[in-house]
């Protein structure tokens, strides 16, 4: 590709010449690509952007867009950013907010215009909203309490986002900076920010260090200076202050927000890049010019920050108080009565609402301008209290919304009054009366005609049971919300009959039980008649015939046909005798545990611990018990294992065998514990160990129910239904107890690093701050029908001090059963829980890094704060264990699971991040800015192969896995275009974590990831 010429003529044939064009940039830096699309591959283009300046002088070529600035707005700054002289007082002034508040949907670029100074500042860009430092104090935000709040202090802020606009702000010149005025950058590489985003803007002051890298605390963990345009966060702010402090007495205001003129188009940021401390003699330190370093901020729509709360520059003194209304044109006096005159005042009607953003349109048509009415949109709320903010984000502020919290009922309507008394006011209040049901959705409508609209009443159905019980679910699918329903179960019986009572104890009131007294018989078909006259009416009676055995029991069978069920006939065999005479009632349920239990499924050799719990329910000893199904197929029996209350048996049982057990007398039980063996020979097919468990008690008049399926390793909750071939007996849930065959699984294995910082100026990329081993099993039947999904999780390591929560989501068709045990380093279960999910699930494994794998050792880092690391085999993990069980197998729920389905992702509590195995997050930049991959992003979860090389602590992955550099600017293959297509730059990763170079706009392509898995391993 380069050839035999010589472009540069130093004798060199460009194909043996390392720095073809001359330009003291090697090719390899430079690439083949062709950044400005003239045609010239950049290791041959002098001026590889096309920017006027050569790469020699740039030392490369920047990702900035360049625009063309009007030298009319050059003339604005220069005129109110003169260096060396002090900026007009107006533009300091505490009464504009100092940040920019979006009123719709937009992109917002930053345009460098200039710099005053030549300390190599970093510059980058934060948002948040209007509720993110409310309440908070400088001490709250600065936790090392070193009087200057670092980018890591920052970043632990509930809401707040950063990222990168001018990594290095300076300016062109000979000692390393690389802007020229024109040079932009549109925020988050073009993100689309929501209506009532907050953005400001910081400076790490020198914080540019060259060669890509970025300030750090040093060695005693002092921060280098922040400035932010959020006052009360910069060095020279007391402890103490907040939103509310005047920046104009403690002179924290280190960054002027300018509107360029009336039109409100542009808006010129100046920074003063050196704390403005007050000297003992009265001087501020600094120049006051606030023209360090200077920028414009304009939002895509324009509209979208033309009502932000700032001064507009002022260059010919016709508006001395910079609130973009002429002197000429404000009313003449006072009219707030403040004392200062309306030419001079930045809130003309001291509403609390700067004239800026008022304005002077008339929104209610009163013919008072909304910079001088108390009441622009005439709601009957004065300004002062609905002030600047957008609770409905609709852009259009609360002191212009007639509807100021969007839910269709007017301000007027609703005023200030707070009905519910949550301390919010009616009007901001998405739900006035406190029910939990929007305010939107109840309306204004009356719907049980007792003079209060549903928005504001406590029970909008006036059935007895309040709107905040019932809720706007609709239980029966009937179309009507259950705080709108009288039957909201759709039984037959009124909610106001029923009532909240739980009269079975199962967790759902009676308004909602569809059988409240948990009998086996539907409300809709025991009504509200008392068949047996003992005051409760037979949808609460346990036994509706009175004759001392359960409705449950009985059934609704008619042995007999005498044309009444069982459960109301009191001599259902119609022998003469009534029922009742005292019937014993056995009920057995199984629990099994694998041995050294994993995850791992089953193989020859291994063994099952089997518990079987037999209870007499009934009013009548069990006198001759038969137990049958004890020793599964394809096991062997551990000859002495066997346990009956406690004590050891010597039956020898096998497949097949019964057991007679001694009597059980009413209320008692007894445990039944034995071992059985996988064994060698399990013929090809065969998919799991099935144990089903039955109870026969040898004598008349006796239920058994045998309950093979409870919640334990093995399996799940009932799902009380009766899958088994017993289904004429009054069971709860008989199905198998099954445990999965390796021979039945494919299985996955991989290991995972996490990188725990979200943003890249001060990552280290070691990517060691959680390392994972991830094994997924799936089982599958005889058709490849996948069953079960199995995942376990063990930490190899912990690299980090800041804690980490595991987290697994799946995405499915149909309906699943799941269960995580967490085991502990014993390999003993040390938590259990279980779970239902509809289409998709999202299950922790564990809540906390640190109790799984505790710390090892306590290391000083080298920028200053102790923090824990874990490189050590001497102790193991815990280990978390996942099962999902799938309840339509046939129906194909992971659509094809040749991808591994699975998102494995990590949430940091300390800084409300999460970072997930699928990432490419365009809101939190991920931009390397040091070492071979500067400019270039990188994943936070990686994939290593099994036999991986550890990641060193505190050593980047390009350093500690070298081959990972060529893979990732190659893009996986010999792309050479990797360096000039704007695409490639922003590089993105597939499941594995490694590059996907075939598609690379992770926005909007279908075939986003690559295949997981590219060979599937079985079990066998």
């Amino acid at each position: 590709m380069e050839g035999t010429i010589d472009s540069d003529g130093d004798g060199a044939s460009n194909h043996y010449d390392l720095d073809s064009d001359g330009d003291g940039l090697a090719d390899e830096v430079e690439g083949a690509g062709d950044a400005d699309s003239d045609g010239t591959a950049n290791f041959l283009d002098l001026d590889s952007d096309n920017d006027g300046y050569t790469d020699a002088r740039e030392g490369s070529f920047d990702r900035y867009d360049p625009v063309e600035v009007p030298s009319s707005f050059l003339e604005i700054v220069s005129s109110v950013l003169s260096e060396g002289s002090n900026v007009d007082e107006s533009f300091l002034n505490p009464a504009y907010q100092n940040d920019l508040t979006l009123t719709g949907n937009a992109e917002v670029r930053v345009t460098f215009i200039d710099e005053g100074a030549g300390y190599r500042n970093a510059v980058g860009y934060y948002t948040f909203t209007q509720d993110t430092f409310v309440g908070l104090t400088k001490a709250d935000v600065d936790t090392d309490g070193s009087g200057r709040v670092s980018i890591q202090e920052f970043l632990a802020v509930p809401g707040v986002e950063i990222g990168w606009v001018f990594p290095n702000a300076s300016e062109l010149d000979s000692s390393g900076g690389i802007l020229v005025p024109g040079d932009s950058y549109v925020l988050g590489d073009g993100r689309i920010f929501p209506t009532g985003t907050k953005i400001g803007f910081f400076l790490i002051a020198r914080g540019w260090l060259g060669n890509g890298r970025l300030r750090q605390p040093n060695s005693a963990g002092t921060s280098p200076d922040v400035i932010f345009t959020t006052d009360f966060l910069n060095p020279v702010a007391e402890a103490t202050a907040d939103l509310s402090t005047d920046s104009s007495t403690n002179l924290s205001r280190q960054v002027a927000l300018l509107f360029d003129g009336q039109n409100r188009s542009e808006i010129i940021v100046g920074f003063e890049d050196i704390s403005r401390f007050r000297r003992a003699n009265g001087s501020v330190v600094g120049d006051q010019d606030f023209n360090d370093a200077v920028f414009s901020v304009k939002s895509n729509p324009v509209s979208a920050l033309s009502a932000a709360g700032i001064v507009t520059a002022n260059t010919d003194g016709t508006d001395a108080d910079g609130d973009g209304v002429l002197d000429a044109d404000e009313l003449p006096g006072d009219s707030d009565g403040d004392g200062t005159p309306n030419v001079n005042d930045p809130d003309d009607d001291g509403d609390g609402i700067v004239t800026p953003t008022e304005g002077t349109d008339d929104a209610d048509g009163d013919n008072t301008a909304n910079y001088l009415d108390t009441d622009s949109d005439n709601d009957g709320i004065d300004d002062s209290v609905e002030g600047a903010v957008d609770t409905d984000l609709d852009g259009t502020f609360d002191f212009l919304d007639t509807d100021s919290d969007g839910d269709g009922v007017d301000d007027s309507s609703e005023s200030t009054a707070d009905s519910d008394g949550d301390g919010v006011a009616d009007y901001v209040d998405s739900d006035d009366d406190g029910d939990g049901i929007p305010t939107a959705e109840e309306g204004t409508i009356d719907s049980d005609g007792d003079g209060t609209a549903n928005y504001l009443d406590e029970d909008s159905d006036g059935d007895g049971l309040t709107d905040s019980l019932e809720t706007n679910v609709d239980s029966d699918l009937d179309g009507t919300s259950d705080y709108l329903d009288t039957d909201s179960d759709a039984d037959g019986s009124s909610d106001a009959l029923e009532g909240s009572l739980d009269s079975d104890n199962d967790g759902t009131a009676d308004y909602l039980d569809l059988d409240s007294d948990a009998d086996g018989v539907p409300d809709a078909v025991e009504g509200e008649i008392d068949t047996d006259g003992d005051g409760q009416v037979n949808r609460v009676d346990t036994d509706d015939d009175g004759d001392g055995l359960f409705t449950a029991n009985e059934g609704t069978s008619d042995p007999d046909g005498d044309g009444l069920a069982n459960y109301l006939d009191t001599d259902s065999n119609n022998d003469g005798e009534p029922d009742g005479g005292g019937d014993a009632i056995l009920v057995a349920t199984t629990k099994a545990m694998q041995v050294g239990f994993t995850g791992i499924p089953l193989s020859p050799g291994d063994q099952i611990v089997y518990t079987v719990t037999i209870e007499n329910t009934g009013s009548d000893q069990a006198t001759t018990i038969d137990v049958s199904g004890m020793v599964p197929a394809y096991t062997d029996y551990l000859s002495g294992s066997l346990t009956v209350g406690g004590l050891a048996n010597a039956a020898a049982l096998s497949t097949g065998s019964t057991l007679r057990i001694d009597p059980i007398l009413t209320g008692g039980s007894v445990v039944l514990e034995y071992t059985v063996t996988l064994s060698a020979t399990i013929p090809s097919g065969t998919t799991w160990i099935e144990s089903a468990v039955t109870v026969d008690y040898l004598q008349s008049n006796t239920t058994e129910v045998s309950d093979n399926d409870i919640t334990g390793h093995c399996g799940i909750l009932d799902d009380g239904e009766d899958h088994a071939s017993d289904a004429g007996l009054a069971t709860d849930d008989d199905d198998p107890t099954r445990l999965p065959l390796w021979d039945s699984a494919y299985y996955e294995s991989c290991t995972l690093a996490f990188e725990d910082l979200k943003n890249a100026g001060w990552n280290d990329w070691d990517m060691n701050d959680l390392v994972l081993d991830v094994t997924s099993f799936y089982v599958v039947n005889a058709s490849d029908d996948v069953e079960s999904m199995i995942v376990t999780y063990e930490v190899l390591a912990r690299g980090a001090g800041m804690d980490s929560q595991l987290h697994l989501d799946l995405s499915f068709s149909g309906t699943a059963h799941w269960q995580r045990i967490l085991l502990d380093n014993t390999g003993q279960i040390d938590e259990l829980i279980n779970g239902t999910g509809d289409g998709a699930v999202s299950i922790q494994a564990w809540n906390s890094s640190k109790d799984v794998l505790p710390a090892y050792t306590t290391l000083k880092h080298k920028w200053g704060a102790a923090r824990t690391e874990r490189f050590d085999d001497s102790e193991d993990s815990k280990a978390a264990v996942i099962t999902i069980y799938f309840n339509d197998p046939s129906a194909n729920p992971l659509s094809g699971f040749s991808e591994s389905p699975h998102d494995t992702w990590i949430h940091i509590p300390s800084t409300q991040q999460d970072i997930h195995r699928v990432e490419y997050d365009l809101t939190s930049s991920q931009i390397v800015y040091e070492g071979p991959l500067f400019g270039r992003s990188m994943p936070f979860a990686v994939k290593l192969d099994t036999a991986f090389v550890w990641p060193a602590e505190n050593q980047p992955i390009w350093l500690s896995h070298p081959d990972y550099v060529d893979y990732v600017k190659s893009a996986g293959v010999l792309n050479t275009d990797w360096a000039s297509n704007y695409d490639y730059w922003r590089v993105w990763f597939d499941r594995q974590g490694m590059m996907n170079g075939d598609v690379y706009n992770p926005v909007s392509a279908d075939d986003i990831y690559k295949d997981y898995v590219d060979t599937w391993t079985t079990g066998d």
